[in-house]
């Protein structure tokens, strides 16, 4: 156990539940629990690798998120399919330029 990563850990997600609607706006109605699990695994397999810095980036944490997300609601192509199965019929039109709705 890193004590470093672990202090990191502890104020990431103490932040996080001091400040519970910045959460959710990361994350939405997913888990905060596999959320919190997500970050643990992924400080720590930096640590394991030895790279330098064990502090998640941008990036990083929105891999995640996405990871969370696919795990909770399936895959994202899956998600984009169901959702033009169901919206295109009848909010969409098509014409030559491509699709637009009347709104």
């Amino acid at each position: 156990m890193n004590v470093d990563a672990e202090i990191y850990i502890k104020q990431l997600i103490g932040f996080f539940d001091k400040n519970p609607e910045e959460l959710k706006t990361l994350i939405g109605l997913m888990s905060k629990e596999n959320f919190y699990q997500k970050i643990r695994d992924k400080v720590y397999s930096k640590v394991e690798t030895k790279v330098e810095n064990y502090i998640l980036t941008k990036k990083e944490m929105g891999e995640l998120i996405y990871q969370l997300h696919e795990e909770t609601h399936g895959k994202a192509e899956e998600i984009i399919q169901h959702q033009s199965e169901l919206t295109l019929e009848g909010i969409f039109m098509k014409s030559n330029f491509g699709y637009f709705s009347m709104n």
